[in-house]
C-alpha cells in the first residue's frame, strides 16, 4: 500500500521503513491532528502539492478538496506512484521540487 514497486526497495530499506513507521513516536499525534486539520492562511511561497495516482490511503479523488481549500497552489498528479512516491519515482519527485522552487526564484 506504500509503494508501487517494493521489489525495487533494498530489504535494507524495507526494514528500516518498517522500524520507523512501528517506532516513530509522533505518528499517532499527527494522524489525529490531521483530521480536522484546515489551511487557514494563504501561502506566501510557492505550493506544489503532488497527489499519487495509485495513492490507496489518501485516494486521489481526495486531491479535489484539497484544490478547493488550496487554490494557489500548484496541484500535480503523480503517476505510478503510491503513498510514497518518492520511493516509487524518485526522479520525478526531484523535478516537481525542483519546478517549484525556481517558481520561488523568479521575481
Amino acid at each position: 500500500m506504500l509503494v508501487h514497486k517494493p521489489e525495487q526497495l533494498s530489504s535494507e530499506r524495507t526494514w528500516a521503513d518498517v522500524l520507523a513507521l512501528r517506532n516513530g513516536s509522533g505518528f499517532r499525534a499527527v494522524a489525529r491532528f490531521g483530521r480536522d486539520y484546515q489551511c487557514r492562511s494563504n501561502p506566501t511561497v510557492p505550493v506544489t502539492i503532488g497527489w499519487s495516482e495509485r495513492e490507496r490511503i489518501l485516494p486521489l479523488h481526495m486531491a479535489d478538496l484539497a484544490r478547493e481549500r488550496i487554490p494557489q497552489a500548484e496541484h500535480v498528479t503523480l503517476p505510478g506512484c503510491e503513498h510514497m512516491p518518492i520511493s516509487d519515482d524518485p526522479a520525478r519527485i526531484t523535478s516537481v521540487i525542483l519546478d517549484t522552487i525556481a517558481a520561488a526564484a523568479k521575481p
